[in-house]
């Protein structure tokens, strides 16, 4: 493949991540028809393994759908947890093994700029390769990865051989591949969006690729042209690497019980506050911005037609905080006056979550400047780690250490954080029912 001038991106997409997650740690569900939703009649599928996709199953469909399809169909509730982990230790494979310059695009996918790193491989699809290899041995797990010169060319290639294949679009040969597509099957381009399209004549992402800005612009508006220049292989190639800092940390629950019930829904967001607060100080960050989040419960009149998108919105608020914040009894205080402030009790709640956003590292807030002088400082310094020193000595072990030297030491895991992106949005309701139970 000729990529002269160009860069070298890879997509790589990890294949069925939380069905096959959940199948390498429960070797015994290998081969079979795993699904990831809570065993529910109403639940939505959030992940089918490919065992399961070949009686029709699929992500986003109802269990009860599922069931019909497949009897033997095996339902696990997701681990979020296990998720994080198994994504966070992909991406550090990567930025050990190959290369530092990744960019997350979710809790299952990245770009990887391989422009200046392929070499030592021999190509960029033996580097490829070597990736799968390292990822499968690592953690038996299967990815597909797509190569190109922009993000969005190697982002449609990684979907066309999986699982795991790799398929490489070249400047030279790319609109043979894609141009011929359904735009609908256009990565940027929803489901409305597909049918607009098709209503006016745009069927391929070759009638894209090809049409006149100024009607794009009249019919479907600016953002058209970037997917028209994405078509036309013109799209960005800059793999953002600060893309991977956390900027946001927050959890949601879906509601087992619809509930307008102001005590269990405050009693909720306690719970919730404390989760993120826990994860802010695990991982040395503090925020400026609170959220809450709140779904109603859903009712449609009889006949009238399921709409997804009017499904899925939710209301949300937002508050700044004097300072920078990752205290349980602030949060909350918090995001109960929010909820206070949005909350329709005449309307039943089927999800709820509480948010930080404008995120900062600990060490990185200013503080105020010392009243000691240079010396006293000094003469502190010395002393106290005299004192460090007395202590660990008598107890035979490190037990205390400085905050200086605790910085270093746990500087390795906040920059290990960056790499799970702003992903951990639920927590299960079996660990809230856990909680409420006093288990």
């Amino acid at each position: 493949m000729s990529m002269n001038n160009h860069k070298i991106i890879f997509h790589l997409d990890m294949d069925a991540f939380f069905a096959n997650c959940m199948q390498s740690r429960y070797p015994e569900l290998k081969g079979k028809p795993v699904v990831i939703s809570r065993d529910d009649r109403r639940s939505i599928i959030t992940a089918a393994s490919y065992e399961a996709r070949k009686y029709g199953v699929k992500s986003a469909m109802p269990i009860f759908e599922a069931k019909k399809l497949c009897i033997d169909l095996i339902i696990m509730e997701p681990d979020y947890a296990l998720f994080s982990e198994i994504s966070r230790k992909i991406w550090e494979l990567i930025d050990k093994h190959f290369t530092p310059k990744l960019e997350i695009a979710s809790i299952d996918e990245c770009y990887i700029d391989v422009t200046s790193s392929w070499q030592k491989f021999g190509s960029p699809k033996k580097m490829a390769e070597k990736i799968q290899e390292t990822i499968y041995k690592e953690l038996k797990l299967t990815c597909s990865i797509g190569i190109s010169f922009t993000k969005f060319l190697a982002k449609m290639s990684s979907d066309m051989n999986k699982p795991n294949g790799i398929t490489m679009l070249s400047p030279q040969l790319f609109n043979q591949k894609i141009w011929r597509l359904p735009i609908g099957q256009m990565y940027g381009v929803g489901k409305r969006t597909a049918e607009l399209m098709t209503a006016n004549g745009i069927l391929l992402i070759h009638d894209l690729a090809k049409a006149e800005n100024n009607f794009l612009i009249e019919k479907f508006g600016d953002y058209a042209i970037k997917l028209k220049l994405n078509a036309l292989g013109q799209g960005s190639d800059l793999v953002k690497i600060d893309n991977n800092i956390l900027k946001s940390i927050s959890n949601e629950i879906t509601l087992d019980i619809f509930t307008n019930d102001i005590n269990e829904l405050e009693d909720k967001i306690f719970h919730i506050a404390a989760n993120v607060s826990s994860r802010a100080v695990k991982r040395r960050m503090k925020a400026r911005t609170v959220s809450i989040i709140i779904r109603y419960e859903e009712i449609r009149n009889k006949g009238q037609v399921f709409d997804k998108l009017d499904h899925i919105k939710t209301k949300r608020r937002q508050e700044s905080i004097p300072e920078y914040s990752n205290d349980l009894e602030i949060i909350y205080s918090t995001a109960k006056f929010l909820f206070n402030e949005m909350y329709d009790s005449s309307k039943r709640i089927s999800l709820i979550g509480v948010g930080l956003s404008n995120l900062v590292l600990e060490n990185s807030i200013p503080q105020q400047l010392s009243l000691w002088s240079e010396n006293a400082n000094l003469k502190a310094f010395k002393d106290s780690s005299k004192l460090i020193s007395e202590i660990n000595e008598k107890l035979g072990f490190n037990s205390l250490t400085s905050g200086k030297e605790f910085q270093k030491v746990n500087q390795s895991q906040i920059d290990n954080g960056k790499f799970l992106k702003n992903y951990d949005s639920h927590i299960l309701n079996k660990e809230l029912r856990k909680i409420k139970k006093g288990k």
